[in-house]
């Protein structure tokens, strides 16, 4: 099985994504939600030289790691683990793993 943080070519999810999958059970077990990186510069800690690492989110779909990014295709990041548990909570998820490597 494929590494979630690894690219393996599969399409990235969107927010609707990730519940018609879960509505249609073609989510294969929970969310994992990984400390990265960050890749976007915006929202309200803008600096990456101060805060160069934020939280992503993938899921398993159809048997491959997908990363979660916004309507603009830019990934979904949260400098709160709190706030990304809040959100994963709102579509319906009652878990995730977290891994905080790196």
């Amino acid at each position: 099985m494929a590494i979630p943080f690894a690219d393996t070519g599969a399409a990235p999810l969107t927010q609707p994504d990730l519940v018609a999958l879960a509505e249609q059970f073609r989510l294969q077990g929970v969310p994992l939600v990984r400390w990265v990186p960050r890749e976007t510069k915006g929202g309200g800690f803008g600096n990456p030289g101060d805060h160069p690492f934020a939280w992503g989110v993938w899921a398993m779909a159809d048997g491959q790691w997908r990363r979660v990014v916004s309507a603009r295709g830019l990934p979904r990041e949260w400098t709160s683990l709190d706030r990304v548990a809040a959100w994963l909570d709102g579509l319906g998820f009652d878990s995730f793993t977290v891994s905080r490597q790196g």
